[in-house]
């Protein structure tokens, strides 16, 4: 945006320059839009992980393609038009799955896999170590192991 010699109040004293070329209101909304598509991938991107990571990217997906429909000219509109019906289908039957298949629940004991130097993992300190896998739905246990370690090294 280059800047004026012409003040902004016509005062010679006045040293507050106005600039030559003001966007309208579309153009300004769009690249608002658009920063705020960029700081939306940012914060999906460091997330941490979790079940839900595909249907915030699918979102954004949909967000995007809905944004590039409305900036982008007759044909690239049409095209961005299908893909965002598309990628709405593919939100909603991963939110779907999401909510109907529940992950299962397990339970460790502390300290069960720890990284070791020469084994890649192990067992940070010796004893019994217990793991419980419950349903996501029900709480039902469907699997219970239990390990004995005699491990005396340490993981570090």
């Amino acid at each position: 945006m280059a800047l004026s010699r012409v003040t902004s109040t016509g005062n010679a004293r006045d040293r507050h320059l106005r600039p030559r070329y003001m966007p309208s209101p579309g153009t300004i909304a769009k690249i608002i839009g658009l920063l705020i598509l960029c700081a939306a991938g940012l914060f999906v991107s460091r997330l941490p992980w979790s079940h839900w990571d595909r249907l915030y990217e699918l979102a954004l997906g949909f967000a995007a393609a809905v944004f590039a429909a409305v900036v982008l000219g007759r044909r690239l509109r049409d095209a961005f038009i299908a893909v965002a019906s598309v990628v709405l289908c593919l939100a909603v039957a991963e939110a779907y799955a999401l909510v109907v298949s529940a992950p299962a629940i397990e339970i460790r004991t502390p300290g069960f896999s720890l990284p070791h130097p020469v084994l890649g993992w192990g067992p940070g300190h010796p004893g019994v170590f217990h793991d419980r896998s419950l349903d996501g739905k029900t709480g039902a246990s469907s699997t219970m192991l239990t390990i004995q370690s005699t491990n005396t090294a340490t993981a570090r």
